[in-house]
């Protein structure tokens, strides 16, 4: 076909198409031949097939191909080396075990390069490293030998109390850390780890040793540090706040320490409560820095100091700030607490600012409020979530954050969002909060938008969120086949969520109180000689054990975490919910006291827990005392110091961060005995 064609251009594309078709069959050496056959005789043609045969190889290409070759060569020279050093240490420290347990050093404090280098098998080996402190130091047996590893976990462990770290606040750098404290760190998790009640045996020195390497940890505290603050709370927290207030000293407008107070805001809500006090007290002197004041409201939001005192702050501080972002902290905390009055200040102070400046007012105070896709904001309390704050804020936002200039992201590819960004979805979430809770009260605030709303065009949309969640309301939650069945049987089903087993648990309760207040079988005379609370509680279990019928099961004096002890737990099957009940004998308590122990025991303590939103507080009276003194200073019987008890607990279900429900019912011993006396 080649030597057929004249023109030699013809010639050239023909043998192309022939080398191609050589080398699409496999470069068969036969072909070959056929080929340089052909092209043989004219030096165009074998010129041609020379160059298709052997290509010139680019000089890039060429160089990038040697430094392939010179990378795999050295790479290949580092493994090897690695190798021999790797076999070097082990066979040295097999031969010379006892240096990991004491390198004889005159410093006490200083470390070998034996250890190190054990602890870095032990870091290489470890599957988390999220932390400088790796207590899994059986890891190191297969490759260093079981000898080895007993040696550094023993050296380790004896290391930590010999050496103490230097504060922050003493001098040492805020963002670095000596291999010493690192390796001090390891012993003390692994002593923590492997010794029961390890925290309990600690002297308070000791104790002050373990603060200083804790500070030091990556990406928050060592697990160990909750259980030594719970064994000297006075001292962790006395280093605590030397250490925050000396961060606070050192932070300036524009630049943050980044030390402790992130830690304490990120993963020491087990201090909150001791820290949020001098904390508060120290917030009346404005900080300088704006990401320090926000982590501040964060520990103070989600501690146990009363509403009423984070309100008072926060309205002299709305009141008199004028740098913007400070003021939009102050007025989410604000909100949080007491929703009508901060949103009155905030409408009041409004018109005092220039427009760009409201608008950036506006912006931080509801991203912090409600948080944005990237922060939860400040944490800010609960209370703002009714639906008549909802609704006042929804007008309050779209009014200055308008809908009009807005940032349209559709289609512009990555980006990275901006307080405008955050603040239109912390707005739009407003709507999905209101949307969110169940009733007619949400409903018609949904309703009143879809007339009042600020901007006419989105008052069609609010009519449909009304209508939607009217029929939301009305529909309830879905009911299984297997509920449906059990309720046709026996008018009663499983539950099958935490506020199924809620409702359940009270219904549980109110059949007990009927039977004992009104059942022609109550054992309620023989209820009235118990004396102790845990007599009472025993008894209630076991009757409410006998009534489960398998849809849940009981738990006495279930212990949380902190070693608290809960009265009684409601556990359901097939979900992580538990509804906890706190049980009172009446006379036994002060009607403050009762209030403080609904607050703090069940609401702040027993509904921590995020499976657990919803709880009972059950009151047993007995007839020893007639009259209670509640807050405020009036005195009430029974009948209504339940319902005064009921009052507060809804309360603290609207203004709790994680508090959806509380139901307190009381169980009246004396109410048969009572009507027996009235008859003829």
């Amino acid at each position: 076909m080649i030597g057929e064609r004249d023109l030699l251009d013809d010639k050239l594309v023909a043998l192309s198409l022939a080398f191609s078709i050589y080398v699409d069959s496999g470069r068969k050496p036969a072909d070959r031949k056929a080929l340089w056959r052909v092209a043989s005789g004219d030096g165009a043609l074998e010129a041609e097939l020379g160059k298709l045969m052997h290509p010139p190889v680019d000089s890039t290409r060429r160089k990038h191909k040697q430094s392939e070759r010179d990378y795999e060569r050295s790479q290949r020279e580092r493994e090897r080396k690695r190798d021999e050093a790797h076999r070097s240490w082990r066979d040295w420290l097999s031969k010379n075990v006892d240096h990991l347990r004491n390198p004889r050093f005159d410093d006490p404090t200083a470390v070998s390069n034996a250890q190190e280098y054990v602890y870095e098998r032990l870091r290489c080996l470890s599957e988390d490293r999220n932390q400088y402190t790796y207590s899994d130091w059986n890891v190191l047996e297969p490759e260093l030998g079981a000898e080895v590893a007993r040696a550094f976990r023993d050296g380790v462990v004896a290391y930590w109390r010999k050496n103490s770290p230097k504060l922050v606040s003493e001098g040492a750098p805020a963002n670095s850390i000596s291999f010493s404290t690192i390796l001090g760190m390891v012993g003390l998790g692994i002593e923590a780890s492997e010794t029961k009640d390890w925290a309990s045996n600690l002297t308070e020195a000791e104790a002050g040793i373990a603060f200083r390497y804790a500070v030091k940890e990556l990406n928050g505290f060592p697990y160990w540090l909750q259980h030594v603050f719970q064994r000297f709370p006075d001292l962790i927290t006395t280093l605590v706040l030397t250490e925050i207030n000396y961060e606070l000293d050192q932070a300036t407008k524009d630049r943050e320490l980044h030390y402790l107070l992130y830690d304490v805001s990120w993963s020491g809500q087990w201090l909150w409560d001791r820290v949020a006090p001098p904390m508060l007290k120290r917030l009346r002197r404005e900080p300088d820095n704006l990401q320090s004041l926000e982590k501040l409201h964060k520990i103070i939001n989600g501690s146990s100091i009363s509403s009423n005192e984070i309100a008072r702050l926060a309205a002299r501080k709305s009141r008199t700030l004028v740098r913007i972002d400070n003021l939009a902290v102050w007025f989410a905390t604000w909100a949080g607490v007491a929703p009508q009055e901060a949103l009155e200040a905030l409408e009041d102070r409004l018109p005092s600012f220039a427009d760009d400046d409201g608008l950036q007012l506006v912006m931080g105070f509801i991203t912090r409020l409600v948080g944005s896709h990237h922060s939860s904001g400040i944490s800010a309390r609960n209370a703002f979530r009714e639906p008549v704050h909802l609704k006042r804020l929804i007008e309050i936002v779209h009014s200055i954050v308008r809908i009009e200039d807005d940032i349209d992201r559709v289609g512009k590819g990555v980006y990275t969002p901006n307080l405008r960004d955050n603040a239109q979805n912390a707005r739009d979430r407003l709507t999905s909060l209101l949307e969110e809770i169940p009733g007619k009260a949400a409903f018609s605030a949904l309703h009143l938008l879809s007339r009042e709303h600020p901007h006419d065009s989105a008052r069609s949309w609010y009519l449909l969120k009304a209508r939607r969640k009217a029929q939301t309301d009305a529909e309830g939650q879905k009911w299984s086949a297997k509920q449906v069945l059990e309720f046709h049987r026996e008018q009663e089903r499983t539950p099958k969520n935490h506020q199924e087993l809620f409702d359940l648990a009270v219904h549980r309760f109110s059949d007990l109180k009927a039977d004992l207040e009104d059942g022609d079988s109550s054992v309620a005379t023989t209820l009235l000689k118990i004396e102790q609370e845990v007599e009472m509680r025993n008894f209630l279990s076991w009757e409410l054990r006998r009534r489960a019928n398998g849809r849940y099961t009981i738990a006495n004096e279930d212990e949380l975490a902190d070693a608290k002890r809960i009265d009684l737990r409601f556990f359901g099957t097939g979900f992580d919910g538990p509804v906890p009940i706190e049980l009172k004998l009446a006379e036994k308590w002060s009607g403050s006291k009762l209030f403080e122990r609904l607050e703090n025991q069940l609401c702040r303590d027993y509904l921590r827990d995020r499976h657990s939103s919803m709880g009972l507080f059950v009151l047993v009276n007995q007839g020893r005392q007639s009259t209670w003194r509640i807050p405020g200073g009036e005195v009430v019987d029974f009948a209504k110091l339940v319902q005064r008890l009921q009052t507060l607990g809804e309360t603290l279900a609207r203004e709790m961060l994680g508090v959806d429900a509380v139901k307190v019912l009381g169980i009246d011993l004396t109410a048969r005995a009572q009507r027996e006396a009235l008859k003829p």
